[in-house]
């Protein structure tokens, strides 16, 4: 990792940080912590072992990190929080896995919005997961609906035949929920050929023409078999997770895990933005199947989720916040990760509990 000389552009100073495969040029007062461009050149280089994508020599994929109002100003989204105009990211957050998919999958062409923005929302980097999401049922047990009222959900047909230059909001869970299906279903070298015949404007009746030349089914029959096969299933599901169930594994006797951890930008794990978004991941692996009691236990507004990096038939994902006190979870055995984070300008400390309390 090298800093560059801070650069005038446009009367913005900025700083340069090189890494492998991307380069960050971020606007003066913004700080990344010490673990982030190496997330990101991780991310990029994960997820193109995972496509398939051959990597360049050096650094492909430039990253526009800007302050919040320099984003409202001159940023080129149309409108969007964040984009990727080819190998260029924009973005005031970082390190934005989604983006970085974006541009990473350029190389395979610009394909219909609906799929492109299905293949970030797979592959991203699970910020989303501290909140609920608009696919995953509340404590009432409805989507995205009040006092138990269960909401419309999108449809997948109907986003195809809709027109529109970009993704609307509301379709994005259903693209990448979709896309997860397909990849599952016939796995992802023929997913990524379709991808690639498809063409960003591209009307209903094209897609599912290369659909059926691709997959050997139509489109309406997959369609309906993801609608009834995956109802159920959001997006701590279906979406991927690279690099949080690689994360540095704890080490356990498959009864209790008792660990302090400290959040800290300046360690070489943390990943984020100085003062606004610090985070840090680790992994475990539940030998035996049971019940556990888990609790966080900290001061200073550490969030910690706990995802299954199992699909759809292993979605088990908890929020931990130590005012919620303990919860109690049924654990199938395999993989998890522990995924905290915090908006801190100094080091926060906090503990993780876990014991089974098999009966």
């Amino acid at each position: 990792m090298s800093i560059g000389t801070a650069v005038m552009a446009g009367c913005t100073e900025t700083y340069e940080v090189r890494g492998r495969q991307v380069v960050v040029e971020a606007d003066a007062g913004l700080t990344m912590c010490a673990g982030t461009l190496e997330h990101m050149d991780r991310f990029v280089e994960r997820f193109a072992e995972e496509i398939g994508l051959p990597l360049a020599d050096g650094p492909w994929i430039e990253f526009r990190w800007l302050t919040p109002e320099h984003f409202a100003a001159r940023n080129p989204c149309g409108g969007m929080p964040a984009c990727a105009l080819i190998r260029t990211v924009y973005a005031s957050e970082i390190p934005h896995e989604h983006e970085l998919v974006h541009s990473a999958a350029s190389d395979l062409g610009l394909a219909h919005p609906f799929f492109v923005e299905g293949l970030a929302m797979a592959f991203e980097g699970g910020t989303r997961d501290a909140k609920p999401t608009d696919d995953e049922p509340d404590e009432a047990g409805s989507e995205g609906g009040e006092d138990g009222e269960e909401t419309a959900r999108p449809r997948v047909l109907e986003a195809l035949r809709a027109r529109y230059a970009w993704l609307p909001g509301k379709y994005y869970m259903l693209a990448g929920a979709f896309t997860r299906y397909l990849i599952d279903r016939f796995g992802l070298r023929l997913h990524l050929e379709f991808y690639r015949r498809t063409w960003y404007a591209d009307r209903y009746r094209g897609l599912a023409r290369e659909f059926l030349s691709v997959f050997g089914v139509t489109l309406e029959e997959v369609v309906l078999e993801f609608e009834a096969e995956r109802a159920d299933c959001h997006y701590a599901g279906w979406r991927f997770k690279l690099l949080e169930c690689e994360a540095p594994e704890l080490a356990w006797d498959d009864q209790r895990l008792a660990r302090n951890f400290t959040l800290d930008c300046d360690d070489v794990a943390a990943i984020g933005a100085a003062g606004v978004d610090v985070r840090t991941s680790h992994s475990f692996t539940v030998a035996t199947p049971g019940r556990f009691r888990v609790e966080l236990r900290e001061r200073d507004g550490v969030q910690a989720t706990l995802g299954s990096c199992g699909g759809c038939e292993r979605p088990v994902l908890a929020r931990l916040r130590a005012a919620d006190g303990p919860q109690e979870l049924e654990l199938p055995a395999g993989r998890y990760f522990l995924r905290a984070e915090a908006a801190a300008s100094d080091p926060v400390t906090f503990g993780v509990v876990m014991e089974r309390i098999d009966e």
